[in-house]
This record gives C-alpha cells, structure tokens and sequence, in this order.
C-alpha cells in the first residue's frame, strides 16, 4: 500500500508534521482558546489559497473536471474555514468541528493505512504543471494531519455533543450525495464514486450498487468515529463525576 514516492513524501513531510503539532502544542496548551485557534486559522486560510492556486492553474492549461473540489479530502477545504472562523460555541461551528474531525480522522487513518489510497501513487513529474498538483497533494494532505491532531490534543473534540457529531455525518452525507451526482453527470471520479473504491472495486456491479455501497462505507466510517468521540466523552464526563 506504500508506493517509493509514498515512502519519499512521508520521510520530509512526517518529521516537520510532528514537529509542528508538538511544537504548537507546548507553546500553545496552557493559552487562550483565542490564541490556540491562531494556528488552525492560519492552516484553514493556507488551504483556500492553495485551492485557489490550483484552479487557476487548471483554468490556464484548460481546466480538467477533476480538480473539482467534490473529493473527500474537499471538505476540509470549507469546512476548516467554518468551523474556526464562524462564532465558537455556536451550534453552526461545534458542526463543522465534528464533520472536520470525523472525516479528518478518516482520512488519517487511510494514509496511515495506504498513502497511495488518498495521495496518489507517483509523484508526476512530466511538467511543471503535474508537479505542482502533485506537491499540492502531499503538503495538503500533510497539513490537515496538522489540524486534525492537534485538535484532539488541545480537546476540541470534548466540546461535542451527540447532535453536533449527528449534523456533522449529516453534512458529510450530502457532500457524498452531491459528489455522487457530480460524477455521473461530469463522468468523473470524484471521491472514487465511479471506480477505484476500495475493497468494492474488484467486484463487478452495476454503477448504481457500487455507489450505493461506497456511500455506506463512508457513512459507516463516519459513525464508528463519531461513536468513538462520543464514547470517550462520556466516559471522561463520568470520571470527573465519580472523581
């Protein structure tokens, strides 16, 4: 599941991502929820003008329909900014917390399992072009690591409630189903709703079953790590009750 490309972005990329997140952490733990929001604001704004960046690109060399943000990992591409920048505490914000967390999480978990399942195998070097998509890629990938992690250590993830992490799957639902859509009238593959899916691929079914099943598969993923956030909140509640 590791490809030599893989192994060559991770050995960069991996230490500088550690050692942000345990940098940002100790200089930043025992300070204001104001200032402990600077570094996931400055990561939310980087990844809009990264976006940004690679649309113009695409535009100039005649845009391919791919670099649509309607891919998994397009989600954090609003829902960073919005979960940051909207009024903390707010029901609006605390649900854009849980989809960033819960999807982030996801993600996360499928690159460390096979980088090559969200990142793409090679690195292109064919043009300048396809080298900066694909730098783009990795330090976008690599950087919502960033947020993701250092989320749960500063515990954003203890302010979430039961119906914030439920509208937060809601949401997830219909950027799926909005993906879904896009695909087939595009025919492209955003979010692997036309092919490459794993586990399901290699089993020959109609169109709409394999969608269907991807669907399910990302909802599935989605309760099990909102169950677990949910979970360890309330146990942690208990415990200072008893305590």
């Amino acid at each position: 599941m590791y490809t030599r490309d893989n192994l060559i972005a991770a050995a960069f990329a991996l230490p500088i991502v550690i050692g942000l997140i345990i940098g940002l952490y100790f200089l930043l733990r025992k300070r204001s929820l104001k200032m402990q929001l600077i570094p996931f604001m400055v990561i939310a704004g980087l990844l809009i003008v990264m976006e940004i960046a690679k649309q113009i690109i695409s535009i100039v060399n005649g845009y391919n329909f791919f670099h649509i943000p309607l891919h998994i990992c397009s989600v954090f591409l609003f829902s960073f900014a919005l979960a940051v920048f909207l009024k903390q505490g707010s029901r609006a914000s605390k649900m854009f917390w849980a989809l960033s967390l819960i999807v982030g999480s996801l993600v996360v978990a499928l690159m460390l399992i096979g980088p090559n399942i969200i990142l793409s195998g090679s690195i292109n070097t064919s043009s300048a072009t396809s080298l900066f998509m694909s730098i783009h890629t990795i330090v976008y990938h690599y950087i919502l690591i960033v947020f993701v992690v250092l989320a749960f250590m500063f515990g954003f993830h203890k302010k979430l409630s039961f119906l914030d992490l439920m509208l937060g799957i809601a949401a997830f639902a219909v950027f799926l189903i909005i993906a879904i859509i896009m695909s087939n009238v595009l025919d492209t593959n955003y979010s692997a709703f036309l092919r490459d899916f794993v586990f399901i691929s290699m089993f020959d079914l109609p169109l709409w079953l394999y969608q269907m099943f991807g669907f399910l598969i990302y909802t599935a993923g989605a309760f099990i790590i909102a169950a677990i956030i949910f979970g360890v909140n309330r146990i942690k509640r208990k415990n200072r009750i008893d305590a």
